[in-house]
C-alpha cells in the first residue's frame, strides 16, 4: 500500500510540476461548493489534480488507496510526462498541457514520443496500452 501511495504520490507531482501553481491556484478558484466536475470552463488536468489531491488524501487518511478512474489516469499521465521529460520538445509539451484548449494534443503527443522512443521495452508496450485506451481521453473528455 505504501508502494503504491508513494508511486501516486509522484504522478501527483509531475502533474503539479507540469502544471504548475500558477495554473492550479488561477483554475482551482472556478471551483465552488462540492462539485468540482460541475466547474464552468475549468481546466481538465487541474481537476484530475484536484480530485487525485483528494484520493491521495483519504488514502494517507485510511491506509486504503482508492481504485478511482482519476487515480489511474494520473498514474498514467505521470509515466508520460516522467517518460517526456527528456524529450527535447519537453517545454512546448508542457505549454500545451497547461492550455485547456490543447492538453489533449500534448498528451497525444508524449504517447507517440513514448512509442518511438521504445525498443521493445515495457515502455513501449505500456504506451500501446494507453494509446489503445487511455481514461485521461475519455474521462476527461465530458470535463472539457
Amino acid at each position: 500500500m505504501q508502494d503504491e501511495t508513494a508511486r501516486l504520490g509522484e504522478a501527483l507531482g509531475r502533474l503539479e510540476g507540469a502544471l504548475g501553481p500558477a495554473l492550479i491556484k488561477k483554475e482551482v478558484h472556478k471551483i465552488d461548493g462540492w462539485n468540482p466536475e460541475g466547474a464552468p470552463d475549468l481546466h481538465p488536468l487541474v481537476l484530475l489534480w484536484y480530485k487525485t489531491r483528494e484520493d491521495l488524501g483519504l488514502a494517507e487518511l485510511t491506509g486504503s488507496l482508492p481504485r478511482s478512474r482519476w487515480v489511474q489516469e494520473t498514474l498514467q499521465l505521470g509515466e508520460l510526462l516522467k517518460d517526456a521529460a527528456t524529450h527535447p520538445e519537453y517545454p512546448e509539451l508542457l505549454d500545451k498541457l497547461r492550455d485547456a484548449a490543447n492538453w489533449r494534443s500534448a498528451v497525444n503527443q508524449m504517447k507517440i514520443n513514448q512509442i518511438q522512443v521504445g525498443d521493445g521495452s515495457c515502455a513501449e508496450q505500456r504506451a500501446h496500452r494507453i494509446v489503445g485506451g487511455n481514461p485521461t481521453e475519455k474521462g476527461l473528455a465530458n470535463h472539457s
